[in-house]
């Protein structure tokens, strides 16, 4: 007989001790019901085997109630559950930790995540605290995918969707939407060097409106695409110069018009950011 582990031993101690079901009888688990029993080395298929300590009830041999659930696959644990069953799949409150040492602690339904859950890596960090359905980032969470960097907000379907914020580990933090995991919609960015960026984005890059602050104290208010100035915008310089008019790929190229410090003004026509006509 396999020697079953000490957690395994424990969980058995609590469920002779905490609950008044009557043990079950005889040696064909699969005639239980409305009892409490161990069996060991049942046969589920795939090549897998499971012990199970805990309750059974009113449908013969299926796990329902409280216990204790170990998956082994040629002799090794793959696999521990510990908590409630409900028609022989966790249902309720219950912790399953796999044999990387991963675990899974929280609310399930017909053997899914469903509900509040923590997924816990196998160095013992809290990668997910959150909501899931069937098995998946559903709902408000926070994850941490990699060290030092954390997102908090929504998910659907494993990803993020929604409003969220992340926080890199170079130092940089996003506010706003997401489509898929990528910043779509509005939102607020402050990139590593400092520079800000408030405005609309599109599959990760500034797209459509936005206004962007840069640590050398230039400011552009305007058009973007593909994270670039195009289209109509103003260009403020930190002596106080400033650009209006028409943009390609970050450049000032079309028709604008200057203003210097001094208020005298230049209407001109621009190519890859150089005058090459002045209008008046």
């Amino acid at each position: 007989m396999r020697i079953l582990s000490l957690s395994f031993f424990l969980t058995l101690i609590f469920y002779n001790t905490a609950h008044a079901l009557p043990k079950c009888e005889g040696d064909d688990d699969s005639k239980w019901t409305n009892c409490k029993g161990t069996y060991l080395k049942k046969e589920i298929g795939n090549g897998q085997t499971r012990d199970y300590i805990g309750e059974f009830g009113s449908i013969s041999g299926e796990r329902h109630g409280k216990g204790s659930s170990i998956v082994y696959k040629n002799e090794k644990i793959i696999l521990s559950f510990v908590g409630e069953f409900k028609n022989n799949k966790p249902n309720g409150q219950g912790s399953q930790t796999y044999e990387d040492g991963s675990k899974y602690i929280g609310e399930w339904k017909d053997g899914k995540l469903n509900g509040q859950a923590t997924f816990i890596s196998n160095m013992g960090v809290k990668k997910y605290v959150g909501e899931w359905k069937d098995n998946l980032f559903h709902g408000i969470g926070t994850n941490i995918p990699s060290k030092g960097n954390k997102y908090f907000g929504e998910f659907k379907d494993n990803k993020r969707n929604g409003v969220g914020t992340y926080t890199y580990a170079s130092g940089a933090k996003y506010l706003g939407e997401w489509k898929d995991n990528l910043f779509n919609g509005h939102g607020n960015i402050t990139q590593s060097s400092g520079d800000n960026y408030v405005g609309e984005f599109k599959n990760d890059k500034y797209h459509g409106q936005g206004t962007v602050l840069f640590t050398n104290g230039h400011e552009y208010l305007g058009e973007w695409k593909d994270s670039m100035q195009s289209g109509v915008g103003t260009y403020i310089f930190p002596n106080g110069e400033k650009y209006f008019g028409e943009f390609k790929d970050g450049k000032r190229h079309g028709k604008g018009t200057t203003t210097y410090p001094n208020k005298i003004t230049n209407v001109g026509k621009w190519e890859n950011d150089k005058l090459i006509k002045t209008i008046y």
